[in-house]
């Protein structure tokens, strides 16, 4: 799976100096959506150690990484782009997670089921606050009409 992370973002802590040390690195993984690829992000943050005076000072000198981007989940490879891709071909175009799946193995990459059962789970609930603030504006109209345009359900072994 690595060989999809072509792009490399190299990320520098805050406050060194030229004198400052570099003690080694941490590399987090991230997945994005570009509409028709999919990209993996590497990032590098380089981690540096304070320069000291004297030896003493060196032992307890002070170790600066850079910080992450946020993180739509915490330690999950999942970006915005791709989560949002997961829940709108799920709900918009009535594809299950399984085919969803299938699609992207297609391409080289196995993401397991549950994972991305996870991704829409933790999407929806972020969008659950802008779900019951839409819901309050629609019920609050004097009229509301709806599509009731029936939607072919496929075999779920195709």
């Amino acid at each position: 799976m690595l060989k999809y992370f072509t792009k490399h973002v190299t990320l520098y802590p805050e406050g060194i100096s030229e004198e400052d040390v570099c003690v080694g690195q941490e590399d987090t993984y991230q997945l994005e959506h570009t509409p028709e690829k999919l990209e993996g992000i590497r990032y590098t943050r380089l981690k540096y150690k304070k320069k000291a005076e004297t030896e003493e000072e060196s032992l307890h000198s002070e170790i600066l990484i850079a910080a992450l981007p946020p993180e739509v989940i915490k330690n999950s490879m999942a970006g915005a782009s791709l989560m949002a891709k997961v829940t709108v071909e799920k709900v918009a175009d009535h594809m299950p997670i399984q085919r969803q799946k299938t699609a992207l193995a297609r391409t080289g990459i196995d993401i397991p089921y549950s994972t991305m059962m996870g991704w829409y789970n933790r999407t929806c609930l972020m969008l659950w606050p802008l779900y019951e603030a839409l819901k309050k504006e629609v019920l609050s109209s004097g009229y509301i009409q709806m599509d009731e345009t029936p939607i072919k359900v496929m075999d779920p072994d195709t």
